[in-house]
């Protein structure tokens, strides 16, 4: 069974509509959270709680950040049930519960073996798969982990991967958990399953830094490659696939 979505790109993140409600998708996000009470994805009707757990954090921030009324925004909880293609190009979403074969002109993309993240994860009896997506990559010369977030329209690098460049601007995003920010923009040469994506990171905040460092991981990479390739996470099968427009 397939379901295809129409996405409509706002202020950087896919913004899908189930039933009429808009929904916001994010693989940056464990949970699923919103104020619309249920969605009824793949023709099973899912309870959605009101904030993301610990957090605290209420669907009306994120509708007030990208400047448009959203119900929900669809976390890994859901997501990771299932293969999800986006396609830019297209402005589509589509949803697979079976395995995706790889496409003609796809490349398969190496994800870390045995991280810190999937021990913790492990530890806790949780899957891996519900909790962040991790690819290997080439940034600079440097092969490091990123994690793949849909919900983030500026990719980011660590702050040790970015002193010493010279900026080209610098912009205004937003994170729930703290707010608006400012973070100075850089061009970095990355490839990613032997393709190259023109990519341009922020600096991650410190917060965030220290956090994604404790697993190893040196990025957040989001609006850009979805912007380069049509990027297939294959839940089921535990594959990555990425084919340049």
């Amino acid at each position: 069974m397939k379901e295809t979505y129409q996405i409509t790109i706002v202020d950087g993140v896919p913004v899908i509509e189930v039933e009429g409600k808009k929904v916001l998708v994010d693989t940056g996000s464990p949970q699923t959270f919103g104020n619309v009470g249920n969605l009824k994805i793949m023709g099973k009707e899912r309870s959605i709680p009101k904030t993301l757990r610990m957090a605290g954090v209420q669907i009306e921030s994120i509708s007030e950040s990208i400047g448009e009324n959203i119900g929900a925004l669809m976390g890994l909880d859901i997501l990771a049930d299932y293969c999800v293609s986006w396609d830019y190009q297209k402005r589509e979403m589509t949803i697979s519960d079976e395995a995706c074969e790889k496409e003609e002109g796809a490349v398969e993309v190496a994800q870390p073996q045995n991280s810190t993240l999937s021990s913790l994860v492990g530890m806790l009896g949780m899957s891996i798969k519900k909790v962040a997506v991790l690819i290997e990559m080439n940034v600079a010369g440097n092969d490091i982990v990123a994690f793949i977030d849909t919900g983030a329209k500026t990719s980011y690098l660590l702050p040790a991967l970015t002193n010493g460049l010279e900026s080209e601007e610098e912009v205004e995003d937003f994170n729930p958990l703290i707010g608006k920010f400012t973070t100075k923009i850089y061009s970095v040469k990355t490839s990613i399953g032997g393709v190259e994506i023109p990519t341009k990171y922020g600096t991650l905040p410190s917060m965030f830094a220290s956090v994604i460092s404790q697993v190893n991981a040196k990025a957040v990479i989001g609006r850009d490659l979805f912007e380069a390739a049509k990027v297939t996470i294959d839940f089921i099968s535990g594959k990555v696939y990425i084919q340049k427009y």
